[in-house]
């Protein structure tokens, strides 16, 4: 997946080192083994991966958080909310601060005059990319804008430095406004060759210290698509912050994933809860449980059967059966790689949220 390495949580990283680190052990664990279907599951997300892994989304990836630029403001949704360099450096609590942070402060600029964001005077222009400001300006002769939004030539990409190569344009992104007058909301289109490989719109309501965002949509390889909605809500009060967290992703071969986090953090504790859900067919797995100040565990269930229980502690994670005995090497590396689809798809909200962040800061 051509998204940034994850900066979700310490306890989704330590927990993707631990697990991969355990995979050295080959012997099947019993009946747990029917119960989940490791190389299907692994299957099945790696069509979720594909769908991401396009030179188009690169594109906007890499350019999204240049399309601020246009308007003469610094697109902060480009910043990093984390920096985490090792497991176990970033409390939740810090977490769940900055992602509040971020959205309540794009939501109160942008409560103030709900619809439209877009101002008038920006319409049906066109913006291409001038790669010595690195900034995006106005193109006054180019045509096929909409007219109720703004169209962003979108280049090909380096895919090993992320260098933009303007001599190649692949297509182009939309950015649509289509709020309401109870509602700030933002749809992005992106066209490639004459193929829509994204489509999704955000939409923010609430109030400032409990605003919500989401974003609905699908993305698409061109062959394989997944429809998505994420959801953010967030709640602020003194001393505290919690925010609920809820994924649901689709494929179009009858395969889904839900998420279901909460995080809450306060100056002494800080706590997650996670509930994530993957449906393929007849066969379902699911992962539940919570950590507080860096321990907990997390059972994980094929079928309704309990087959594998992680256990995290702040030095480390250990993976067992119910038994306590090694579970096998094939289920080992499925559910490494059921967190990384998971700390993907966090990542995947930024990079969403990134080219229109700048029109609620700037709607204000």
């Amino acid at each position: 997946m051509s998204i940034r390495s994850s900066k979700w949580a310490a306890v989704g990283l330590a927990l993707t080192f631990g697990v991969t680190a355990c995979s050295n052990v080959d012997t099947p664990s019993g009946p747990g083994e029917q119960a989940f279907d490791a190389a299907e599951t692994q299957a099945q997300l790696a069509q979720v991966d594909a769908s991401f892994d396009t030179p188009a989304f690169q594109s906007l990836a890499v350019l999204g958080g240049s399309f601020g630029s246009s308007a003469g403001a610094v697109a902060s949704a480009a910043a990093e909310m984390l920096d985490v360099s090792t497991p176990g450096s970033v409390s939740l609590a810090g977490l769940a601060s900055a992602a509040s942070d971020r959205m309540r402060m794009a939501y109160a600029s942008a409560s103030a005059s709900l619809a439209p964001i877009i101002p008038a005077a920006w319409l049906g222009n066109t913006y291409v990319y001038d790669p010595v400001t690195e900034a995006y300006v106005l193109d006054p002769e180019a045509t096929g804008a909409p007219a109720n939004g703004i169209r962003f030539i979108l280049y090909a990409v380096n895919p090993i430095t992320d260098a933009v190569i303007v001599d190649t344009e692949i297509g182009y992104a939309d950015v649509l406004d289509v709020g309401t007058t109870n509602s700030t909301a933002v749809q992005l289109i992106l066209v490639s060759g004459g193929v829509t490989y994204l489509d999704y719109t955000i939409t923010a309501t609430g109030v400032i210290n409990a605003p919500v965002f989401e974003i609905a949509g699908f993305i698409t390889d061109g062959t394989e698509r997944v429809d998505f909605t994420l959801r953010h809500a967030i709640q602020v009060t003194i001393g505290d912050a919690t925010v609920n967290i809820d994924y649901d992703i689709s494929t179009n071969t009858e395969f889904s994933v839900l998420v279901a986090v909460v995080l809450t953090g306060t100056e002494a504790n800080s706590n997650v809860s996670v509930n994530i859900t993957l449906e393929h067919q007849a066969n379902t797995v699911t992962l539940i449980g919570s950590v507080e100040n860096g321990s907990g565990t997390i059972e994980v269930t094929g079928n309704g059967q309990l087959f594998a229980i992680i256990t995290i502690i702040p030095d480390g994670v250990t993976v067992t059966d119910q038994d306590g005995n090694p579970i096998s090497q094939e289920q080992h590396e499925a559910l490494a790689r059921i967190w990384k689809v998971v700390e993907d798809v966090f990542e995947v909200f930024d990079d969403l949220f990134d080219p229109i962040e700048w029109l609620f800061n700037f709607g204000g």
